[in-house]
């Protein structure tokens, strides 16, 4: 009974996670400043750069699956939640790789160049929020295994 309070529960806390990592994959992640005596140039790429496309995308889909079975009568079977659990942990994992390889450039009429990787605070929110998701997603396909009735094991060879 406690299991399935736990499944019930990590539904929503997912789908809130999820939607709150799509939000910050939208902010600056990096940014990169030019001051000169005539210019100030300020640049920004957000998480969505990148490797962070990816992520934007299985976070998508994964909330639409989530809505999807939301609307339908019961609880979610083993394999569906295994299959969000995937899109959870490759949204989590591409968000990971975005963090670490992200950087931001500014480029003043191709004589003053300047790359930096720079990390704001969204990039390290953004990354929360990605171990949170993966962990969410972990603990909810443990806990709908454990709920699962114990299937009868049979031989593969039947026994002569």
């Amino acid at each position: 009974m406690a299991l399935e309070k736990t499944a019930a529960l990590l539904r929503p806390l997912l789908l809130l996670v999820a939607l709150a990592l799509l939000v910050v994959l939208f902010l600056d992640w990096r940014v990169a400043s030019v001051s000169t005596p005539t210019v100030e140039l300020s640049s920004g790429s957000s998480g969505i750069a990148g490797w962070g496309l990816l992520a934007a995308v299985l976070l998508v889909v994964f909330v639409a699956r989530e809505l999807w079975l939301l609307g339908r009568k019961g609880e979610p079977g083993l394999q569906q939640v295994a299959v969000s659990a995937v899109l959870a942990l490759g949204a989590a994992g591409f968000t990971w790789v975005g963090f670490v390889t992200g950087d931001a450039s500014v480029d003043v009429a191709g004589v003053v160049a300047v790359h930096v990787e720079d990390v704001q605070p969204a990039a390290y929110a953004g990354l929360a929020l990605a171990i949170a998701l993966a962990v969410l997603a972990i603990v909810r396909y443990v806990a709908e295994a454990r709920a699962q009735p114990a299937q009868p094991r049979t031989t593969a060879h039947p026994s002569v």
